[in-house]
């Protein structure tokens, strides 16, 4: 009996503030880009762009050593898709850090609340 091998190629590696290893590879089995951890799948997307959003505002977000890297993954999937990477504005940079902001934020508790006219600003509460 042959052993099942999956074909994946590491894209990128890095550490994240707290000095975890995250990986963003390409699986070429099931033709999807995986931001993963040497233990646990946190974000699989078809999408090389999306993934690649996802693993660099990994790598910048602090938070307390009880989170788990489940529940950060969840705090990043809700920040993305409240915004959308065609509606930000400025430098990738920035943009990426408006999500790193965002997703510390979820993180201490803190939940977004839409206000104003044409819901035009976000107080955090």
């Amino acid at each position: 009996m042959q052993k099942a091998t999956t074909s994946a190629e590491r894209l990128r590696t890095s550490e994240t503030m707290d000095n975890d290893r995250i990986m963003l590879e390409y699986r070429a089995d099931s033709l999807e880009f995986c931001v993963c951890t040497f233990i646990s799948a946190l974000f699989k997307s078809k999408n090389l762009a999306e993934a690649a959003v996802f693993f660099e505002v990994l790598e910048f977000v602090e938070c307390d050593i009880s989170k788990s890297f489940q529940d950060i993954a969840r705090a990043i999937k809700k920040e993305i898709k409240r915004n959308p990477w065609n509606r930000l504005t400025g430098s990738r940079h920035g943009k990426i850090m408006l999500l790193v902001d965002g997703v510390e934020k979820r993180l201490t508790g803190l939940r977004p609340v839409v206000v104003g006219s044409k819901s035009s600003c976000v107080v955090w509460r």
